[in-house]
């Protein structure tokens, strides 16, 4: 016998934008869902579809859906949501414009090329304090065995 799944409430959540340097972020507030709970979909208009569905007892559901317009300088691609104490986090990191350069200083992650001159860099400083390293242990070597 199947159960007829009946949705006993509807809500809307509570929904708060933040604009930070690179990104934004969209805090949607799901007290009481988990992760497998919610659904996140975003279709070529830039719109975001938010939906979530849980049980409340057998067999009563509570449900609810949010749609948002993505901004325009709004990378895709790299929108990235996580869920910590009752709160979604939607990060959507803003495009670079091209007259601004990217940040490569301090611990900012480091794309595209910069990570392989990076990487290039380390292997470099690395090679080199090893040829250091092994002539200065030559030179004590040598001139060890040449006092004797």
């Amino acid at each position: 016998m199947e159960t007829k799944r009946s949705y006993d409430e509807e809500f809307e959540p509570l929904c708060r934008w933040g604009k930070e340097e690179h990104q934004y972020i969209l805090e949607v507030h799901v007290q009481g869902f988990k992760k497998d709970q919610l659904k996140i979909l975003f279709n070529t208009s830039g719109v975001l579809k938010i939906t979530g569905k849980r049980p409340i007892y057998d067999p009563k559901f509570i449900r609810f859906q949010k749609t948002v317009n993505v901004p325009k300088d709004c990378r895709t691609m790299d929108i990235h949501a996580r869920i910590s104490g009752g709160i979604l986090y939607i990060t959507m990191p803003r495009k670079i414009p091209k007259d601004q350069p990217a940040i490569t200083t301090g611990t900012a992650a480091l794309n595209g090329r910069g990570r392989n001159t990076a990487r290039r860099l380390g292997v470099a400083i690395g090679v080199a304090v090893a040829v250091a390293v092994g002539g200065y242990l030559a030179y004590k070597f040598r001139r060890c065995f040449q006092l004797l």
